[in-house]
């Protein structure tokens, strides 16, 4: 006897398609072709310098909004020295405080006391070379220093001088004043000598650092401020105004600070992205960057003598 069992359900068109979907599911699928491989290296590099604590450097840039950020939020600077009212304003957008801002005095001694009024508060006046160049007499400059002083104003006056000749001219404003302090800019020769004779004239405590020019100086950067170190200086000054090539020569200088101890690097950490595209990955050239990518990540490094 045989039995035929046959459905009562109807077969619709739609289960139809279904089971014909189903059927041809996976046909057309082959193995995954692979785009790329990728590899990752990390590297560090310099982000920026920043001071030494109780030790400054500071600089006498041209008027350049550029310049003056770069010199403090990139190479460490955290004096500046201007001229005029403007470039006051410029170093204050910059991020300098008060203090941090030394204001030169003019050559034209009537006019002293006018530019005083217009700086309003600073961290220094400065006046450059007034002896050698016969703008002010000793005399006179004792005058401007106590008569300042007397008027409330304890902002020190800072002196930049360079012969032999007007050494005992300074000493006796020395003698003469508790506001007034002195800065070497003999830029011609090695002038690690000048400077221990200038400490030996007016004692550390009334140097205010001394000047580094960034083009004559350029190939001494390290034996100077080597020098500063051994003469017991906190502060050191870059002159730069109206000369070429200012950032690429900072780097060089900043470099050379770091590595006397004037200055700590901070680095940041950066992952590179490379690409293979093709079946062979073992050679180097057919790996190709394709991203750089910064991290959040920074780290801050003092120069020991391994690293040269």
């Amino acid at each position: 006897m045989f039995i035929v069992l046959t459905s009562c359900d109807n077969v619709t068109e739609n289960e139809i398609q279904k089971e014909q979907e189903k059927a041809n599911l996976g046909k057309n699928i082959g193995p995954l072709a692979l785009e790329y491989l990728v590899k990752y290296v990390y590297y560090w590099d310099l982000e920026k310098y920043t001071p030494v604590a109780n030790k400054y450097l500071g600089i006498w840039p041209s008027h350049n909004s550029y310049l003056y950020s770069i010199a403090k939020d990139k190479f460490g600077f955290s004096k500046i020295l201007i001229y005029d009212y403007l470039p006051q304003h410029t170093a204050i957008e910059a991020g300098y405080d008060s203090l941090q801002i030394v204001a030169m005095l003019p050559h034209d001694k009537n006019w002293a006391q006018y530019f005083v009024d217009m700086y309003n508060k600073v961290g220094g006046y400065y006046i450059d070379e007034p002896i050698e160049r016969w703008t002010y007499t000793h005399n006179e400059l004792v005058t401007l220093a106590n008569n300042l002083k007397l008027a409330g104003n304890v902002t020190p006056i800072l002196l930049g001088g360079y012969t032999g000749a007007a050494v005992e001219y300074y000493k006796y404003v020395r003698d003469n004043t508790t506001n007034t302090f002195f800065m070497c800019d003999k830029y011609v020769g090695d002038q690690r000598d000048y400077w221990t004779s200038w400490k030996n004239h007016y004692g550390i405590d009334r140097l205010s650092g001394n000047w580094l020019h960034i083009d004559t100086d350029f190939s001494e950067y390290q034996d100077l401020l080597g020098h500063a170190n051994n003469l017991g200086l906190s502060q050191t000054w870059v002159f730069a105004n109206g000369l070429s090539n200012v950032e690429a020569k900072l780097y060089n200088f900043a470099d050379k600070a770091w590595k006397t101890n004037w200055l700590l690097k901070v680095e940041r950490k950066y992952r590179q992205e490379y690409r293979c595209y093709e079946r062979n990955c073992d050679p180097e050239e057919n790996w190709q960057l394709y991203e750089t990518v910064p991290l959040n990540q920074f780290r801050t490094i003092t120069f020991n003598q391994d690293q040269e």
